[in-house]
């Protein structure tokens, strides 16, 4: 029997044919009879160093071209500069006014308060998404830029219903900030003053015959408007009709009027601006009952008068008060809807002379 017994020693010594591992070259020696083919395996040991190398070279190769290619923390700050703004897709959070427009008054124009579609809507913006810039057929009021056409047809509405000028443009100004393409995302709302699909159709139908749209007013079946004596394509040709500037901003007037004038009949006394503008807000019947509180019991909890629009928009109906939310008054609110309308009702106070100077 051949003694296979060996050492450490030995093995890392022992002769070798050309370049076999000691290993082979030992189990050659001593197990002439064994079949070599079994310890052809072996021969794989011959590429572990150059296999290592390799990979050893192409990892360092691979190091330079990764840091020859990456940016420097100057040129990656000046590519972030030179990259196009664009506004981020996200749900924005209510803005101080957020809208409450489900169960309201069937003949409310329809408000978007979010802070998403003023971004989408800014009045210096065209409506192919360009800037407005100062110059022949634009017409700034403050810090608001306005196409001339637009102040136009509003101006031209509010004469032709006998509204005030003024209050008919601050209105524009929250519901679209004069944008005529103008759309929500929450409801069905377009156009210069937001008219929901519903409140278009019921707008059509009353007052459409008195401004050139004799056959759409009677196209328009049903009590409230709601369905169409018509083929789907009249339908969608009449809710098209709200990007018409001049016919928005007379329907939005004329139904502002119809409900103002009924409200001040039972409260005794005209609307503020601020009043006007609450009737869109909540609705003919909630805005007639705030009001009517307003009189009788002003320092009742709005959201207790109100709660269904009070979950809708709580930075209207609360206020933060040492960390805790406290209901505000109906005073309160009032006065918050008088200031916002005011600020805007005083920046357009002058637009029917500003307007004809500008023609002139």
């Amino acid at each position: 029997m051949t003694d296979v017994t060996f050492s450490k020693r030995e093995i890392s010594v022992a002769p070798g044919r050309g370049h076999e591992p000691s290993f082979v070259a030992f189990v050659r020696a001593h197990l002439p009879h064994f079949h070599w083919a079994h310890f052809r395996s072996f021969s794989f040991c011959r590429s572990f160093p150059l296999l290592a190398r390799a990979i050893g070279v192409g990892l360092f190769l691979s190091l330079l071209a990764v840091l020859s290619f990456s940016p420097s923390a100057d040129e990656e700050e000046t590519a972030r500069s030179e990259r196009p703004y664009r506004v981020a897709r996200v749900r924005a959070p209510p803005s101080g006014l957020a809208s409450f427009s489900k169960d309201a008054g069937e003949e409310v124009l329809d408000s978007d308060f979010v802070i998403e579609q003023a971004a989408l809507t800014w009045s210096h913006r065209r409506d192919d998404g360009t800037d407005v810039t100062d110059g022949l057929g634009v017409m700034r009021f403050g810090p608001v830029k306005v196409h001339q056409s637009v102040v136009e047809h509003v101006v031209k509405a509010a004469k032709t219903t006998e509204m005030d000028p003024a209050l008919l443009m601050a209105i524009a100004d929250k519901e679209s900030n004069f944008s005529l393409r103008a759309k929500a995302r929450t409801s069905t709302a377009s156009g210069l003053f937001q008219f929901v699909e519903k409140t278009w159709l019921h707008a059509i139908k009353i007052f459409g015959g008195r401004h050139g749209r004799a056959e759409e007013s009677k196209a328009v079946a049903g009590q409230e408007g709601v369905s169409l004596n018509a083929t789907p394509l009249k339908r969608s040709q009449i809710l098209n009709l709200r990007m018409d500037p001049y016919l928005s901003a007379v329907l939005a007037a004329e139904m502002l009027k119809k409900d103002g004038a009924k409200i001040a009949e039972k409260i005794g006394r005209p609307l503020t601006p601020g009043e006007t503008y609450l009737i869109h807000f909540l609705g003919t019947d909630d805005a007639e009952k705030f009001l009517h509180v307003l009189e009788e019991n002003p320092n009742l909890s709005a959201a207790a008068l109100l709660p269904r629009p009070a979950r809708a928009n709580r930075p209207i109906f609360y206020e933060s008060r040492g960390g805790r939310l406290s209901a505000r008054s109906v005073h309160d609110v009032h006065e918050a809807f008088e200031a916002m309308m005011g600020s805007r009702t005083s920046r357009y106070e002058d637009v029917a002379d500003k307007l004809l100077e500008d023609l002139n």
